[in-house]
């Protein structure tokens, strides 16, 4: 069995702040995708990823993230997944798997890890795990703020994984 290869589809860096990066066109000839963001200028808000442009599937997930002495888990119900959450300052990203992502036959699995280092508090790590009740393949995938735009400079790549 040959070993899974990240392959480089798209890598979108902002030269000047965007309400959301659109990647379209995705080709479906890879077994995963994994989603690479890098956000800059988020104060207090909110990662969310769109996919398809669906803004009326409600998609459930679950969360946890701790700081060392605390820790919080959570449930979400939204039509976006939250990527993570960035506060003023905080350097940091967030990278999700997207399984099965062109599959016709089945819904779609999305594991997502994120980090926030706001050098003095509020540093924390999570993960987050969510289901796309859909079975269309994913062809489009959007990054927005829940609040605000992305800022210049901020990152996102995308691979697939070769399967």
């Amino acid at each position: 069995m040959p070993t899974a290869t990240y392959i480089p589809l798209a890598t979108i860096t902002l030269s000047s702040s965007a309400a959301s990066v659109n990647m379209a066109s995705i080709p479906n000839t890879y077994k995963d995708l994994i989603l690479v963001i890098d956000p800059k200028g988020l104060a207090g808000n909110w990662v969310q990823v769109e996919f398809n442009n669906d803004t009326s599937t409600v998609i459930p997930g679950v969360r946890a993230l701790g700081d060392g002495s605390t820790t919080i888990s959570q449930t979400q119900n939204n039509a976006f997944i939250d990527a993570g959450f960035f506060n003023s300052g905080a350097v940091g990203n967030t990278i999700l798997q997207i399984m099965d992502y062109s599959a016709t036959d089945k819904h779609k699995t999305v594991l997502n890890r994120w980090n926030n280092n706001a050098g003095s508090g509020a540093n924390y790590v999570a993960m987050a795990a969510f289901r796309y009740p859909v079975t269309t393949a994913i062809s489009s995938i959007r990054v927005k703020s829940n609040s605000g735009n992305l800022a210049s400079g901020t990152t996102v790549n995308l691979y697939g994984i070769a399967g």
